[in-house]
């Protein structure tokens, strides 16, 4: 996943949740960015998901002292 500061100031340290309905599949923290500075994140889930299957998923991200960032899109899964 890539991550990117728009703002005008250097951001703080933020942690990635990527959830299933209520389930938290991966959790990581994303170093603090220079303004307009990307990060790729990799998110790697704590289980494996049926091929093929759909689901809707969540991505928050949370940083100190700034409102929770969600994320939710509904996603089929490759088949192979």
């Amino acid at each position: 996943m890539e991550v990117t500061n728009f703002g005008t100031v250097p951001s703080k340290p933020s942690t990635v949740n990527v959830l299933k309905g209520r389930e938290l599949l991966s959790k990581r923290t994303v170093r603090g960015l220079k303004p307009f500075e990307k990060s790729m994140v990799r998110l790697p889930v704590k289980k494996a998901l049926p091929k093929g299957s759909k689901g809707e998923f969540t991505v928050l991200i949370e940083s100190e002292g700034l409102p929770v960032e969600k994320h939710t899109q509904s996603v089929q899964l490759p088949i192979n």
